[in-house]
C-alpha cells in the first residue's frame, strides 16, 4: 500500500511539471501579445501623427498663400519691388516656394524631388510657364515643412466636376462663387484653388487643397454708364459677361445678351431683345420694360419692374469725392491722375511709318498724358490727340491719360491689339482743369481688344467709319469697315453730364467681360485703387480636399 501511494506521488510530480511548463508558454504568449500590441499600438499613434503633422503643415502653406494674396499683407504677392500677378486665366500659375535650408524645391521639374505631379491629373498637360516666388527672409514658414504651394484658377477639369451641368467638361472658362453656388457665367468672384505640398523629414508626405473666392467690395459692373446706353444696329448681338447698369433708360435695336444683372434707372425699350445667359440672371427696370426677354438656361426670365427698383449710382457733386458708398460710380482724383504721369507731350517712335508708344513693362506701370495740343512726331507728321489715325499703335501695359478741354471729343481710328492678342491698357479721358466731363470717345477703328479699364468722363461709342443712307438723312448703313472688333475685359465707365454708353457698328463682335482682377492685378489704372477694391480678406472657403501622394 505504502509502494502504491509513492508511485501515484511519482507521476502526479510530473503532471505537475507539465503544468507549470504549459502556464510559462501561455505566459510568454500573452506577454509577446501585449507587447505586439502594444508596438502596433506604437506604430499607429507614430503613423497618427506624422500624419497630423504632414497635414497641418500643407494648411499653415495655404494659410501662408491666402494670406499674402491680400494686397494689404506686409508680404503681400502684388507688393514689394517685384510684385506677382495673381492669374486669371486656366493656362497661368503661381507658385509660392519655402525650401529646407540648402534643397532646391522645383515643382515644374519633374525629376525634381517636389515636383507636382497632381497638376497634370487635373489639368491633363505638364506645368506651362509659370511664375516662382522665392521665400521671404526672416518668414514663419521657414520652420514648417511644407514645400509649395500652387495658385491657379478653378475650371470644370481642375476639379472634375460638370459645375454648370452641361455634359461637358470646360478646361478653360474659369469658375465664379456669386455667394450661393459655382458658376462659369461670371457671375460673383472668380474661385482660386490652392494645392500645398508638405513633406516632413521622415518622408512622410501629403497633398491638401483648398477653394477660395474672393468677396469684391465696391465696384462691381462690366459696364456702368451715368445715364442712357444704347444700342443702334438691328440684327447685332453684344454680348456682356458681368453686371450692366445704367442710370437712364435704355434703349435696344438689336440684342443684349448679358449673364448678371441688367439694370436701368427709367426705361428699356425698343425693337430688340435681352438675352440672359444665366439661370441667375435678371432684367431691373425703373421703368416699363417693352423688349423682349429670353434665358437660354431655360429658367424662367427674372423681370423686376417699378419705381425705386433700381438705385441710381451715385453722381458725385465734386469731382474729388469722399470715399464712395458701395456700387457707386467712381470718379477718381484727377489729381492724383496727373501727379502719376511719367511723360508729357510725349514723341512716340516711328516704326516702319507708325508712331509707336510703347508703354513698356515699368513699375509703377507709365502713363502716356495727351493733354490735347497736336505736336510734331518723330515720324515728322503732326498728331492730333482728338484724332488718332489709324498709323498710331500702342503697346506696352498702362495708362493713356487724354486730358482735352471740357466737351472736346476723342476718337481713336487706331487698332488696340489684333483680333487675337489684347493690348494691357487703361484708357482715362477727364477734363484737366478738374471740371466734369461731356465730351464723347469714339472706337472707329477695325481691332479694339483692350484688356484694362475704359474711363471717360462724357459718351464711349463703338463706331467706325460710316455712310449715310440715301440724301443723307436717316439712320447710317452698315460701316465701311466690315466688320469691326470691340473686345474688352476689364470694365467700362462713363461719367458725368450727358454720359452714354452707344454701339453703332454693324459688327456682331462685340462684346465686354468684366475683369477685376485685370483692374487691381494686372494693370490697375492710377487713382482707381481705392475705389476699385478687390482682395480676399473675407474669403469663403467652398470646400476642402485631401489627396494622398
Amino acid at each position: 500500500m505504502k509502494k502504491q501511494i509513492q508511485a501515484r506521488r511519482l507521476s502526479e510530480r510530473g503532471i505537475a511539471l507539465l503544468t507549470v511548463l504549459m502556464a510559462l508558454v501561455m505566459m510568454s504568449a500573452l506577454t509577446v501579445a501585449i507587447l505586439l500590441v502594444a508596438s502596433q499600438e506604437s506604430f499607429m499613434a507614430g503613423k497618427h501623427r506624422n500624419n497630423a503633422s504632414v497635414f497641418y503643415a500643407a494648411t499653415a502653406g495655404l494659410a501662408e498663400a491666402r494670406g499674402r494674396m491680400l494686397y494689404f499683407h506686409p508680404n503681400a504677392l502684388t507688393g514689394g519691388s517685384a510684385p506677382v500677378n495673381l492669374p486669371y486665366s486656366a493656362n497661368e500659375v503661381v507658385y509660392l516656394l519655402n525650401p529646407a535650408p540648402g534643397e532646391v524645391v522645383d515643382p515644374v521639374n519633374l525629376a525634381n524631388k517636389y515636383a507636382d505631379m497632381e497638376y497634370m491629373r487635373e489639368f491633363g498637360t505638364t506645368v506651362p510657364t509659370v511664375t516662382k516666388v522665392p521665400p521671404v527672409a526672416g518668414s514663419v514658414s521657414a520652420t514648417i515643412p511644407f514645400k509649395w504651394v500652387r495658385i491657379t484658377v478653378k475650371t470644370e477639369q481642375s476639379a472634375n466636376t460638370d459645375i454648370n451641368g452641361d455634359g461637358v467638361i470646360d478646361a478653360t472658362t474659369p469658375v465664379f462663387y456669386d455667394g450661393k453656388r459655382q458658376n462659369l457665367a461670371f457671375n460673383g468672384d472668380m474661385v482660386y484653388r490652392l494645392t500645398g505640398l508638405a513633406v516632413l523629414p521622415n518622408g512622410a508626405n501629403r497633398i491638401v487643397q483648398t477653394d477660395v473666392a474672393g468677396q469684391l467690395k465696391g465696384f462691381d459692373y462690366a459696364l456702368a454708364v451715368d445715364g442712357t446706353c444704347e444700342m443702334e444696329p438691328m440684327g447685332v448681338t453684344a454680348t456682356v459677361m458681368g453686371n450692366v447698369q445704367c442710370n437712364s433708360h435704355i434703349s435696344l435695336q438689336g440684342t443684349m445678351a448679358v449673364s448678371g444683372t441688367f439694370a436701368s434707372g427709367g426705361q428699356i425699350t425698343g425693337p430688340g431683345a435681352v438675352s440672359l445667359t444665366s439661370a441667375a440672371g435678371q432684367v431691373q427696370a425703373n421703368g416699363p420694360v417693352t423688349v423682349g426677354v429670353t434665358n437660354t438656361t431655360g429658367a424662367p426670365p427674372s423681370v423686376t419692374t417699378g419705381s425705386g427698383t433700381v438705385t441710381p449710382m451715385v453722381s458725385p457733386a465734386t469731382p474729388t469725392p469722399a470715399p464712395l458708398p458701395l456700387n457707386t460710380m467712381p470718379n477718381p482724383s484727377a489729381t492724383a491722375l496727373i501727379a502719376a504721369v511719367t511723360q508729357t507731350n510725349p514723341v512716340g517712335t516711328c516704326v516702319g511709318g507708325n508712331l509707336v508708344f510703347d508703354l513698356g513693362n515699368a513699375i509703377p506701370k507709365q502713363v502716356f498724358e495727351f493733354n490735347g495740343t497736336p505736336y510734331m512726331t518723330a515720324c515728322g507728321t503732326i498728331l492730333d490727340p482728338t484724332n488718332f489715325p489709324a498709323n498710331v499703335v500702342f503697346s506696352g501695359t498702362g495708362t493713356i491719360w487724354l486730358s482735352n478741354s471740357p466737351g472736346q471729343d476723342t476718337k481713336f481710328n487706331n487698332n488696340f491689339g489684333t483680333p487675337t492678342t489684347p493690348v494691357n491698357l487703361n484708357i482715362i479721358v477727364r477734363p484737366r482743369d478738374n471740371t466734369v466731363g461731356t465730351g464723347e470717345v469714339e472706337f472707329a477703328g477695325g481691332v479694339n481688344n483692350i484688356r484694362g479699364l475704359i474711363y471717360v468722363q462724357g459718351e464711349i461709342e463703338t463706331e467706325p467709319a460710316k455712310v449715310k443712307a440715301a440724301g443723307g438723312i436717316g439712320h447710317p448703313t452698315c460701316p465701311k469697315i466690315a466688320s469691326q472688333q470691340f473686345t474688352l475685359s476689364g470694365a467700362m465707365m462713363a461719367y458725368g453730364p450727358n454720359a452714354e454708353f452707344e454701339i453703332s457698328s454693324c459688327s456682331t463682335n462685340v462684346g465686354i467681360t468684366y475683369n477685376p482682377l485685370q483692374l487691381l492685378r494686372g494693370n490697375p489704372p492710377p487713382g482707381f485703387g481705392g475705389l476699385l477694391v478687390f482682395g480676399i480678406g473675407n474669403s469663403v472657403v467652398l470646400n476642402w480636399r485631401d489627396i494622398v501622394l
